[in-house]
């Protein structure tokens, strides 16, 4: 078991199917029919927002869009119970049994490569139920190219000026996607 208790990309609803494996990717709209909410705290949220809007920004300045933000939600309460049995626990385990899990009691995790970078945060200290997320960008090598202005042009014509579309400009993209990001704390 990775431990981590659910993931959610974004753009649409996880299908069945990808829904019943070992450890599922649910999409944006799972999230919001789940009624889920990043539980940060208003200023690690705002620290999470500024980085997002800078990085979607330049992403929208190199024409970039349709990336998601993948997010891992572990359980702290779920991570020790289906742990429970196990006969030696690591000294994490042990950290997370504690009363007093702070945040910087979790790892900042950042796993630098070409395409990605993953971050950590704990829920608010005022939330009782402890979850640690994990975040990072994914996906941001789409460029809004002639393919993506004749699909854009395509689902205009076919569904009318007004119609929410999957393809849009990047800054469009970029607008849509904070808007959904900023929507998603509590």
């Amino acid at each position: 078991s990775s431990g981590i208790n659910a993931e959610y990309g974004v753009d649409r609803e996880a299908s069945e199917k990808e829904k019943t494996g070992p450890h599922p990717t649910y999409k944006d709209k799972d999230f919001i029919k789940d009624e889920m909410r990043i539980k940060v705290g208003e200023e690690k949220r705002a620290e999470i927002m500024g980085m997002l809007e800078s990085d979607v920004k330049f992403l929208a300045t190199l024409k970039i869009m349709d990336y998601s933000l993948l997010l891992g939600v572990h359980n702290v309460a779920r991570g020790l119970e289906e742990h429970s049995g196990d006969e030696e626990q690591s000294s994490s385990d042990d950290l997370l049994e504690s009363e007093e899990l702070k945040a910087e009691d979790i790892p900042e995790y950042e796993e630098e490569e070409e395409e990605t970078s993953i971050h950590t945060c704990l829920t608010d200290e005022s939330i009782a139920e402890k979850e640690v997320y994990f975040y990072g960008l994914i996906d941001v090598l789409t460029k809004y190219n002639a393919t993506k202005r004749a699909a854009h042009t395509a689902k205009t014509m076919k569904h009318g000026a007004g119609a929410e579309i999957s393809t849009v400009r990047p800054d469009q993209y970029a607008k849509r996607f904070l808007e959904f990001m900023n929507s998603s704390f509590t």
